[in-house]
């Protein structure tokens, strides 16, 4: 309170003797002009940290209090330059407590958004990079403002592709109280998926359980040996045959590559065999 008092009796000092509309305008020029500088100077902090930043967290931590003091300081400011035309806080109360009546009934919709962003800055159910599903909209977090999520859509027209389509899907921040939120990169950026296939109940299990295994191994020996011991399989029975269910972790941007490149050699492998017949309803599929 001491500071917004003596700011505005420093501003009236400068610009006017007494305290007319020059006085006032004063305060908004003086405003105005700390935002522009304070504006640039968490640019250039913003720019400075993200350079150093190594994880998606820390990104998202920077993006958001980039956000969080650029927000708070206009309030602030806007609440000086309130008080400068009113001319007393018992006139801001009255005025205040009016316009919140008419913001809330006009700007429901809104408002509801900015209560979202809270909860996102506070709870932290997604970061920037995430791959998320809300709703119909599939995708990366590519930003999260006060009002919006803005997601790179994945597969977006191609239905079941997890390739980036290069969309971008905007959605409302009020949408995360109206719909379930999926975060399939929450611990890491690596996602299960699996291929299958069903095969005649005369063909060899074991054979064709090997086949999968070792092509689905080789794929991911080469590229990402951290997950190779990860890999999987299961076999189910079907009214057409036997379902052999290959399942492994990769890269959630990438999951398409590493599907078709296993499904791919599973295909070529067990054209070289006898042993294995593919039912005809059992081609080698990705699931969605």
């Amino acid at each position: 309170m001491n500071f917004i008092t003596e700011f505005l009796e420093l501003v009236k000092n400068v610009f006017s003797k007494d305290g007319s509309q020059t006085s006032f305008l004063g305060v908004i020029l003086i405003a105005v002009t700390i935002f522009i500088v304070f504006n640039f100077i968490l640019n250039v902090t913003k720019k400075s940290l993200l350079k150093k930043a190594r994880t998606k967290k820390q990104i998202t931590n920077i993006e958001l209090f980039q956000k969080m003091a650029k927000y708070s300081l206009f309030l602030m400011l806007l609440i000086v330059v309130t008080i400068a035309y009113i001319g007393s806080w018992a006139g801001i109360g009255i005025s205040v407590g009016f316009l919140a009546v008419v913001v809330a009934w006009t700007l429901m919709r809104p408002l509801l958004g900015v209560v979202a962003w809270l909860t996102l800055v506070i709870k932290r159910p997604i970061s920037i990079g995430d791959r998320i599903k809300i709703g119909d909209v599939k995708g990366d977090v590519e930003d999260i403002t006060l009002t919006h999520i803005y997601v790179r859509e994945a597969g977006s027209l191609v239905h079941g592709s997890e390739d980036a389509s290069g969309s971008l899907a905007i959605v409302p921040n009020a949408f995360l109280f109206e719909h379930s939120i999926t975060n399939y990169t929450d611990k890491d950026n690596y996602v299960l998926d699996e291929v299958s296939f069903t095969i005649t109940y005369q063909s060899d299990i074991d054979t064709a359980s090997k086949i999968a295994m070792d092509v689905a191994r080789k794929v991911l020996r080469e590229e990402i040996p951290g997950y190779v011991s990860k890999l999987y399989s299961r076999i189910y029975m079907h009214e057409e045959g036997v379902g052999i269910h290959v399942r492994f972790f990769a890269p959630a941007k990438e999951l398409g590559q590493y599907t078709s490149d296993i499904t791919y050699g599973i295909l070529r492998d067990l054209k070289k065999t006898k042993k294995v017949k593919l039912c005809r309803s059992g081609i080698i599929s990705a699931t969605e």
